[in-house]
């Protein structure tokens, strides 16, 4: 997977941070997931983007502090 896949800025890294932070959550890893809906017959896709901590499975980058984590899968 190519380094550059996704880029988190400084202003979305500090909101994130703001929103963990928030939420009294402890973890700096963000999944970014697409998924299957069932909108379309089931053929449809969505964007998830959560707080995470990162698996075994997963590829892991970081941005300004965030780490991103998303299963290749």
């Amino acid at each position: 997977m190519n380094e550059s896949w996704l880029t988190i800025t400084e202003k979305a890294a500090a909101k994130l941070r703001e929103i963990a932070l928030a939420e009294n959550n402890q973890t700096s890893s963000v999944r970014v997931a697409v998924v299957r809906t069932h909108c379309m017959g089931g053929k449809g896709f969505n964007n998830k983007l959560e707080f995470d901590t990162p698996t075994a499975d997963d590829k892991v980058l970081e941005n300004n502090g965030i780490q991103l984590c998303v299963d290749e899968a």
